[in-house]
């Protein structure tokens, strides 16, 4: 869906940028597009909409509603950044996202947060971040987690 992101993971294959491309896909074309696959026929293929970070589109919520509405099935991958609140995760549902993908990219903290390079301010990467649970939430912005606290 687009390139941009916030943030700078390492091994990203998108080779994401801040700020989106002057090239990307116009909400017309994204239109077209999802005819194109909906004409595949039959229940149409299971549509994952990623990037880079889908929600750095404006349009993001019309593509879905209108995916939906031509019957596909969507899944999402969104960047976990600070834009991936509770209000996106029940705008993403109302829209017709019927799954949600996440990237842990280590199995502490320390090993994710080497992963995912951030750019000029704080962003939680973790999932539950956007439920503010802190226990599982990069240290960095949640610094006083039991995990964080020194002996």
């Amino acid at each position: 869906m687009t390139r941009a992101c916030d943030l700078a993971c390492r091994h990203c294959r998108a080779e994401a940028n801040p700020e989106r491309d002057r090239r990307e896909m116009s909400t017309i074309e994204g239109e077209s597009l999802l005819e194109r696959i909906r004409a595949f026929g039959g229940r149409g293929p299971h549509l994952l909409m990623t990037g880079g970070d889908p929600l750095k589109r404006p349009d993001l919520f019309s593509l879905i509603e209108y995916g939906s509405r031509l019957g596909l099935t969507i899944s999402i991958a969104p960047s976990g950044t600070n834009a991936l609140t509770a209000e996106v995760l029940k705008r993403f549902r109302a829209a017709g996202v019927e799954s949600i993908a996440l990237s842990l990219d280590g199995s502490t903290a320390e090993k994710h947060e080497w992963q995912v390079a951030k750019r000029e301010i704080c962003l939680g990467c973790h999932a539950d971040k956007a439920n503010h649970n802190p226990q599982t939430a990069c240290r960095d912005c949640h610094p006083f987690r039991p995990a964080n606290k020194k002996s």
